[in-house]
């Protein structure tokens, strides 16, 4: 009898023993576990924003065939049809100068400035090109008048589409959050910095956040598109609880 006790006592410590050890290493893991679930919710945040404020971007450079016309202004014949391109464009050259452009019917009109090389770039986060004639403008065929090279499309980030983020965090909080799939209990936050050091940022619906609270933060390097289609570089600053 004393030894069945005996083994009872001692089944019943062990056990004991070990909760106390499974509720040791629980305590010990449960802040790291919390952190990696917060880091995971960070990254995956920062990916859902920076796909929000991406759009197409196609650009194409033209070349002018000599003999150039004297004219500075230049029609170039059946450029959307043959570029696929959309009517919002803006042209620049060599220098990255904006060059006068305008959009007449399949006709792309470029104001060139003696220029007889320049790219032109299509989104439809660029502002609607203004429509109709120049006089004079000569018209010039492809193949003879001027020579398209590679139209190239790829997904870029817009200054614009981050502006119309950070009114749509104001407007519509709750439904972004859903959009971007952010787990029950968590709140976020997102600011963007110029390259000259400007920020602007989301009206936060947490002003006052709870000083017991961990605020999990990441700096984003990009290279956005401005209004006026030159590459830029700035930061999206991203800030998940």
């Amino acid at each position: 009898m004393k030894q069945k006790k005996g083994s009872h006592v001692g089944v019943v410590l062990s056990f004991v023993i070990f909760m106390t050890f499974i509720f040791f290493i629980y305590l010990i893991t449960q802040p790291a576990l919390k952190t990696e679930k917060k880091d995971n919710s960070l990254e995956f945040l920062a990916t859902g924003l920076m796909e929000k404020i991406s759009a197409n971007l196609t650009s194409v450079s033209v070349a002018i065939v000599p003999p150039s016309p004297s004219q500075d202004c230049v029609r170039l014949s059946g450029f959307f049809s043959t570029t696929g391109i959309g009517n919002k464009v803006i042209s620049r050259d060599n220098s990255g100068n904006t060059l006068q452009t305008r959009v007449d019917v399949d006709d792309l009109l470029v104001v060139r400035n003696g220029a007889t090389f320049f790219k032109v770039y299509g989104s439809e986060e660029f502002s609607a090109t203004v429509t109709g004639a120049i006089n004079p403008c000569p018209q010039l065929s492809q193949g003879s008048g001027y020579v398209l090279g590679l139209v190239k499309t790829d997904e870029s980030i817009f200054q614009t589409k981050i502006v119309k983020l950070i009114e749509n965090y104001s407007s519509n909080y709750d439904g972004l959050k859903d959009d971007l799939k952010i787990s029950q209990g968590n709140e976020f936050d997102f600011s963007f910095t110029y390259g000259n050091g400007t920020e602007i940022s989301t009206q936060s619906k947490n002003q006052t956040i709870s000083s017991n609270i961990n605020i999990y933060a990441k700096d984003v390097p990009i290279v956005y598109i401005s209004d006026k289609a030159n590459e830029e570089s700035g930061f999206l600053n991203v800030k998940i609880w």
